[in-house]
């Protein structure tokens, strides 16, 4: 599973500088609850998925644009220069 959460930062300090960073935090727990959950109770997982700005990790995203190409989404719109 390959969960990218578009414009997300690791470091919450950050968030004050530049408001336009999502915080990982909340993402990355769900994303360990929803392991924890496939591995004690086999339930499946999400696919992988791009998480939008002030979006939330789906079981059926309604984001056409995989993971793996956040960031190209995020360039194209002069998100990230």
């Amino acid at each position: 599973m390959l969960y990218e959460v578009q414009n997300s930062n690791h470091v919450e300090t950050f968030n004050r500088s530049f408001p336009q960073l999502e915080l990982i935090e909340p993402q990355a727990q769900r994303a360990f609850e929803l392991l924890v959950d496939f591995v004690e109770n086999r339930a499946p997982l999400p696919p992988d998925q791009c998480i939008p700005r002030g979006g939330a990790l789906q079981n059926v995203p309604t984001s056409p644009v995989i993971a793996r190409r956040c960031w190209r989404r995020e360039r194209h719109f002069g998100l990230v220069k």
